[in-house]
């Protein structure tokens, strides 16, 4: 092959390659180069690196007899609502600081609810505040870290029915404080921003029964 014959192969291969290397960069669709939001699907439907965080919750409740026997059980998952994550981004921003928790316990037709008062409330134990005189509010919430599993956490409470009736719907809540107030120190209620919710089959109540309510939270 002539030395000029060999220098316009190695120029078409050339060509060739910076055509492949332009369509690549430009995703072959008219010379705009492919949205941020496009290559983290691909990333993700290809098994990539994936940065996104996603809060996961799930419930256990449990309705026990005054014998210790267990009558009712459900168990199912809730969805992070808007207010909660307005909540984590004031937290980590630093506007504020992160107080009580409350579990609230009702029924899409309050009326039906297994609590005088409409709803059920479990506080955290930590609460320092004067105890409410409602019937319908209980003390008992406990929060803690899984000691294994790294961003994840437990709500484990008790609330006891003060009339017939059932349960279908639930949140959490959790107080905030300034950012001034330490989260030690944050521990009367004050702002109660909604954290998640979640609809479910009624769960069956009578007075007097114990229900025992887990809340499992993962940030992952």
């Amino acid at each position: 092959m002539g030395r000029r014959k060999l220098y316009a192969a190695v120029a078409g291969v050339v060509v060739l390659v910076a055509a492949i290397a332009l369509g690549l960069v430009f995703g072959l669709s008219g010379g705009q180069p492919q949205g941020t939001e496009s290559t983290q699907a691909t990333l993700a439907s290809s098994g990539g690196p994936n940065e996104a965080i996603q809060v996961h919750g799930h419930w256990n409740i449990e309705v026990i007899n005054p014998d210790g026997t267990l009558a009712n059980r459900q168990e199912f998952d809730n969805t992070l609502v808007d207010m909660g994550k307005s909540v984590l981004e004031s937290l980590l921003v630093g506007e504020n600081s992160a107080g009580m928790w409350m579990v609230r316990l009702t029924a899409t037709q309050q009326a039906s609810s297994p609590f005088a008062s409409g709803s059920g409330w479990i506080i955290d134990n930590r609460y320092t505040g004067t105890p409410s005189s409602a019937p319908d509010t209980f003390y008992t919430l406990d929060v803690a870290r899984d000691p294994i599993t790294p961003g994840v956490f437990t709500l484990t409470g008790t609330a006891t029915a003060t009339k017939d009736g059932g349960i279908n719907f639930v949140a959490t809540q959790l107080e905030t404080c300034d950012a001034s107030t330490a989260p030690s120190a944050c521990t009367e209620l004050q702002a109660s921003n909604e954290f998640t919710m979640a609809s479910f089959n009624t769960v069956d109540v009578v007075a007097g029964q114990q229900i025992l309510v887990e809340v499992n939270i993962s940030l992952q």
